[in-house]
């Protein structure tokens, strides 16, 4: 019975560490099954099938800038508040452009990207907008989409 035990583990041992060197030797997407390799992005599997190093796929996060410096470059109002980074006119003016430019709308997302702002800025100019009747929309929470009135 000794015997058996020890030839046992010693077989287990065996495949063992067969296995985890040929787990180590082969490439990521050659141990996944074909049918995962398939259903994952080509941003993780990469273009060549191996996985994409972390991070590679994606572009690096761009802080939003403002549309304009206001007077002076101070972005504090004179009594030492925060001030936001630009003034409703100009912000609500760079969205009517953008949108006027858009032929089916844009949402709000869109307007962030296309004007490389701030979700706050753009709230702040849509909402001028709608109240002042230069903006209509369409759809509920993120399937909102803003146009220009003609």
């Amino acid at each position: 019975m000794k015997d058996l035990e020890k030839t046992i583990k010693a077989l287990a041992m065996e495949f063992t560490e067969g296995l985890l060197r040929a787990v180590s030797q082969a490439r990521p997407m050659d141990i996944v099954d074909e049918d995962i390799r398939r259903a994952l992005p080509t941003a993780v599997r990469g273009s060549n099938g191996t996985r994409a190093a972390a991070g590679a796929a994606r572009k690096p996060a761009q802080r939003p800038r403002p549309l304009a410096t206001p007077a002076g470059g101070d972005s504090r109002s004179p009594d030492g508040g925060a001030r936001g980074p630009v003034d409703g006119a100009h912000a609500l003016n760079a969205v009517l452009g953008a949108l006027k430019r858009a032929k089916g709308g844009l949402r709000s997302v869109d307007l962030q990207q296309a004007l490389s702002v701030d979700k706050a800025t753009i709230s702040r100019a849509v909402s001028e907008g709608l109240a002042t009747k230069k903006i209509r929309k369409t759809g509920h929470t993120r399937s909102t989409t803003y146009y220009a009135n003609a």
